[in-house]
């Protein structure tokens, strides 16, 4: 099946649109799936740090007011000691909390969870019991060197604490890097895909377009810019352009438009040749109608039937003229049609003056033969040389008389 130049152009396009859905779908997957690491590090593993990073602090800020609480001897030191650990006690659970109800985001992040969860409850479990010795300490000091001591005891524990947190939040930075790791690969092989199909669609584009081309100017048997150049021409009447193409093209958009121009000069060089002849008296001349084809025939044709019909009318219409020069006034001339008409009002005319002039003539003769001679022509009916006509009539009559 031959394709229009509308169906290569569409063609073309189809091929860009695949590319495009193609390398849209491809980009579509791989942003996909760095949208998907790189939200495992922004809804996991950051807040999970973060999370840590306060509840690390939390603990440590624990120790330290505990600490304090136990070696402190101001009471008013002792009480904000106090208010703080139970502060930051209650803010160390809320943070813990909300990491396994929120931000647990795979079996070993659950695991490690709960090691930590373990630990900070035995932490704080005795940390509460030191920190009601110290407490019980104002009313009984000996309860303070138990307090002290346990409070040493209980810092290998603290220890272990911040190892095991600082594990969990060395676990979470792992992740982050090989999520980070697996977006960059992902982003990568996007690049790459996209460079490749981008590669593919611009040959098969470059090469659909090159044959593409080449057969449309192949149709057209020139540039578009030429063509329409020449067709402006015609249009304004210049038919002089010279169009050269091989002797081979027998079917191009050019080839078809030098017909075209030798058709319209063949067909003005026939008019100018008639013209001329009907200038110069040869008024039979017509053109050669079956030297041309289709609708230039058509034209040629009806040309030939609009200059006979005006002929023929004017030899009607001098028929007329023939028939009154042999005193014929009654000579009928038919009724041409439309603005034509005017021949007809122009012959009547001529034949009402001339038949009111002779019966005028002929009323005078019979009112002057039975004696009444005073009866002249009423030069006023007429005008031009027929009231010239008139005038004379009723001169000579009356010389006549006056003799």
């Amino acid at each position: 099946m031959k394709l229009t130049v509308a169906g290569r152009i569409k063609a073309l396009v189809a091929v860009a649109i695949l590319g495009f859905v193609i390398l849209t779908s491809v980009a579509y997957y791989e942003i996909k799936a760095v949208y998907h690491e790189s939200e495992v590090v922004v809804t996991y593993v950051l807040p999970s740090i973060n999370a840590l990073d306060v509840i690390k602090g939390n603990f440590l800020r624990i120790r330290i007011n505990l600490g304090k609480h136990v070696n402190a001897t101001d009471p008013e030191q002792r009480k904000y000691n106090e208010e703080r650990i139970y502060q930051l006690d209650k803010e160390l659970k809320e943070s813990l909390d909300k990491y396994g109800k929120d931000l647990i985001s795979d079996p070993e992040d659950q695991r490690l969870y709960d090691i930590d969860k373990a630990a900070l409850s035995t932490y704080l479990t005795e940390a509460e019991k030191i920190l009601t010795l110290s407490q019980q300490s104002t009313s009984n000091p000996a309860l303070l060197d138990e307090a002290k001591q346990r409070l040493t005891e209980n810092e290998k524990q603290a220890l272990n604490v911040i190892k095991l947190i600082e594990d969990h939040i060395k676990f979470n930075h792992e992740l982050a890097a090989n999520a980070l790791h697996q977006a960059t690969a992902a982003k990568d092989t996007a690049l790459n895909l996209s460079i490749g199909i981008v590669i593919i669609a611009l040959f098969v584009l470059v090469v659909s377009g090159y044959v593409i081309l080449k057969t449309i100017l192949r149709e057209l048997g020139g540039e578009p810019t030429q063509l329409a150049s020449l067709a402006r021409s015609f249009a304004a009447g210049d038919l002089s352009a010279e169009i050269k193409l091989p002797d081979t093209d027998k079917t191009s958009v050019a080839y078809s438009i030098r017909r075209l121009q030798k058709t319209l000069k063949g067909l003005i060089d026939s008019l100018q040749y008639v013209s001329a002849s009907h200038d110069k008296g040869d008024i039979d001349e017509t053109l050669k109608a079956e030297y041309f084809e289709g609708v230039f025939r058509e034209v040629a044709q009806a040309i030939n039937t609009m200059v006979g019909g005006h002929v023929g009318m004017n030899r009607k219409a001098m028929d007329v003229v023939a028939a009154f020069g042999e005193g014929n006034f009654d000579a009928p001339l038919e009724k041409f049609p439309g603005k034509k008409a005017f021949i007809n009002d122009t012959i009547e005319k001529v034949r009402s003056n001339i038949k009111s002039f002779i019966t005028d003539m002929q009323q005078m003769s019979s009112n002057h033969a039975v004696g009444e001679i005073d009866v002249m022509i009423d030069v006023s009916k007429y005008h031009g040389d027929y009231a010239t006509m008139a005038t004379g009539v009723n001169t000579m009559v009356s010389d006549y008389i006056d003799v």
